[in-house]
């Protein structure tokens, strides 16, 4: 597992690398490479571990748990663990028109995916459903992806480097998504421990250390919009895409843990975290980061208790 989720963040980072720097190079806007392009790259290993538990659940049965808990514990991590990590080493903001677009985009996506989760099964169609309002949310992004701004900063990577880094990620990002799966189906059952708990905290924390590192790369270098769009898309992306790619693969039986645990505290952080982002304009201040950090410990240490 450990080999497994080294791979995932290995492969992701390669694929963001070689999608930001061909992105640059069409001068498309920071917000636009975050909410759109780097967060496709950085839940690569979400969506392709939701596909291939899927895979395995319409196969033999089990595998489920995973497909849904690690979106879901991934989307967590990145809204409570990766943000008030980030706003610890730095100022991390947003204005008032971006984040109407994040809230909405954050909260609606919720919404949608708690509504289609609530009878405790996501069918084939509530999947298409899900994939469907992504694809919207994307269009609607399209429509201010161009950036004024000088792209000198990436003309060092040539475009014969750049898709070798997406080419060599996505090869990594196979093995490593094959190897989490396998290693982690047997953990739950070695440990008699739930799919959907080890996914939702194991694979949650460990899927989400490309946004992790990247969100932290961009901040240092004073790129708020990658780092900020990046987190935010990647978790709109994680409750809209990778369940609907895996329910439309196979019908996903929703634990209650899930529905009443799991989902409410996705609420809870990312309305804390728009909270605290729209009454700080300037930004974020470490003791933010601290109070986000200190739920989010508090919730693992809860789930794995229940």
């Amino acid at each position: 597992m450990l080999l497994g989720l080294a791979g995932l963040g290995g492969s992701a980072e390669l694929i963001v690398r070689g999608a930001s720097a061909l992105a640059r190079r069409f001068a498309l806007s920071d917000t636009f490479v975050g909410l759109a392009i780097l967060s496709v790259g950085t839940d690569l290993p979400e969506i392709a571990i939701a596909v291939d538990a899927s895979i395995r659940s319409l196969a033999n049965g089990g595998g489920g748990g995973v497909a849904l808990g690690s979106a879901i514990g991934s989307s967590i991590a990145q809204i409570s663990l990766v943000l008030g990590a980030v706003s610890l080493i730095g100022v991390l903001y947003a204005s008032r028109r971006a984040l109407k677009l994040y809230g909405t985009g954050l909260i609606g996506s919720w919404v949608l995916l708690f509504v289609v989760a609530l009878n405790g099964e996501m069918t084939r169609l509530e999947g298409f459903v899900l994939i469907a309002a992504y694809a919207g949310f994307f269009l609607l992004l399209l429509k201010n992806k161009n950036s004024t701004e000088d792209t000198e900063e990436d003309a060092s990577v040539s475009a014969r480097w750049a898709w070798l880094m997406l080419i060599s990620g996505f090869a990594l990002l196979l093995v490593a998504t094959e190897l989490t799966v396998i290693s982690v189906l047997s953990l739950a059952n070695t440990y008699q421990i739930s799919e959907a708990t080890i996914s939702v905290i194991i694979l949650g924390v460990g899927s989400s250390l490309p946004e992790l590192s990247l969100s932290t790369w961009a901040l240092l270098r004073k790129r708020t919009g990658l780092s900020l769009g990046n987190l935010m898309g990647s978790n709109i992306l994680d409750t809209l895409l990778a369940p609907g790619l895996a329910a439309l693969i196979s019908p996903i039986v929703v634990e209650q843990a899930t529905l009443w645990a799991d989902l409410p505290m996705l609420l809870l952080v990312t309305t804390l975290a728009l909270g605290f982002l729209w009454l700080c304009p300037k930004g974020l201040k470490r003791w933010h980061g601290l109070i986000i950090l200190a739920v989010y410990a508090t919730y693992g240490f809860a789930r794995f208790a229940l």
